[in-house]
């Protein structure tokens, strides 16, 4: 089996922030797990579960989530040294 290029720390590291920004996103804007799921088409305990293993989130259903509480997505890339 091939490795991944991030270490396990990091990986961590950026799950946690995922499921901290959802988490964070829902309460700011009132927003409970059933609302968010019926927005996002899964089920309650589909959200629930996977907020505490966001790794375990395929890309659609985060997609859906961030649809569902509004948030936007960017994609920076790191500067490269010369």
């Amino acid at each position: 089996m091939a490795k991944s290029l991030v270490s396990v720390p990091k990986k961590k590291e950026r799950e946690d922030y995922i499921s901290s920004m959802i988490k964070g996103e829902m309460v700011r804007y009132h927003k409970s797990p059933e609302q968010i799921a019926v927005k996002a088409q899964f089920s309650t305990k589909t959200l629930t579960t996977k907020l505490g293993e966001p790794g375990r989130f395929t890309i659609e259903e985060l997609y859906a989530i961030l649809d569902a509480l509004e948030i936007r997505v960017a994609f920076i890339r790191k500067p490269q040294p010369l």
